[in-house]
């Protein structure tokens, strides 16, 4: 079988162009954006927002706390230049729904034994305070190796909305 490739289509677009597409999928506080905002003035604008173009408009499938974040540095009066994009390609909404399920996916684990090895040597105390370190789960090794179902939970209820594997 030939795995198939999406031309990704790499880009800059001025920010004013981009259209929140999650709503309050993910919840943000005002210290979220905050730590997004400190990464950003730290770092630069590190990563592409992945955009969904649809009838002319930029849908955010990734990116919408970097989103939030540019506003606020714009209306503290900074510049913002126009920020890397790479388009997804979908039909319909229902299929960028589903990208941006996957995109928010985990399939691996943190273990205490692969983080000190990844961290070896490594000096990363000027990065503490751009971590939110409430979304890094390290799991133990047993853990690790127990493949979970990969199910997408309502919030509210609880139970089993679709199978996405």
């Amino acid at each position: 079988m030939e795995i198939q490739v999406q031309d990704c289509g790499t880009d800059f677009l001025d920010y004013h162009q981009l259209k929140e597409f999650q709503g309050n999928f993910k919840e943000r506080t005002e210290e979220d954006i905050a730590g997004v905002k400190k990464a950003i003035i730290d770092h630069g604008f590190s990563f592409p927002m992945f955009v969904w173009e649809n009838g002319g408009h930029y849908f955010v499938l990734d990116g919408h706390g970097r989103l939030a974040a540019l506003k606020e540095l714009e209306a503290e009066g900074n510049t913002i230049p126009r920020i890397p994009v790479v388009y997804v390609q979908t039909k319909t909404q229902e299929e960028a729904i589903r990208v941006l399920l996957l995109c928010n996916s985990r399939y691996g684990y943190i273990t205490e034994a692969s983080t000190e090895t990844f961290m070896d040597k490594l000096d990363y105390s000027d990065l503490i305070s751009h971590l939110n370190v409430d979304d890094i789960v390290i799991v133990d090794e047993k853990a690790a190796g127990e493949r979970p179902a990969r199910y997408i939970y309502c919030p509210k209820c609880g139970a089993i909305c679709e199978d996405i594997l």
